[in-house]
């Protein structure tokens, strides 16, 4: 995607990116990629979690390529199902309609639920 000079998203994106890589302990750390002549087309940095449960940390592609995150998707599922991985939680959709209307498109088991963690400053 064509970035925005004054956009921050991308290099706070990469560098949320580089924070999960180095995670010293990253044997459940599964990233996936697909490539079209040589190119990065589409990747997925997913985590194994106790319990049957797996994460999404991030799933990019290039919509040029239709039917590539699909094709990516049903890939990293039926790794993980390989692994006895029963649930796989996707980031949030952040109000983006297209995306929300992608996921639901999968039509989802459930949803977790979300809590927000803030400091109280006490005087």
């Amino acid at each position: 995607k064509r970035i925005d000079k004054n956009d921050n998203d991308f290099e706070n994106e990469k560098s949320a990116m580089s924070r999960v890589l180095q995670i010293q302990d990253n044997q459940n750390i599964i990233v996936s990629c697909i490539f079209v002549e040589s190119y990065l087309v589409a990747f997925s940095i997913d985590e194994i979690l106790p319990m049957h449960y797996s994460i999404s940390h991030f799933l990019k592609a290039d919509n040029l390529n239709y039917g590539v995150c699909d094709f990516l998707n049903k890939k990293i599922a039926q790794y993980l199902l390989s692994k006895d991985v029963l649930f796989w939680s996707w980031e949030q959709d952040l109000g983006i309609e297209n995306l929300k209307k992608s996921k639901m498109s999968y039509r989802p088991g459930n949803f977790l639920k979300k809590y927000r963690v803030s400091l109280i400053n006490k005087k």
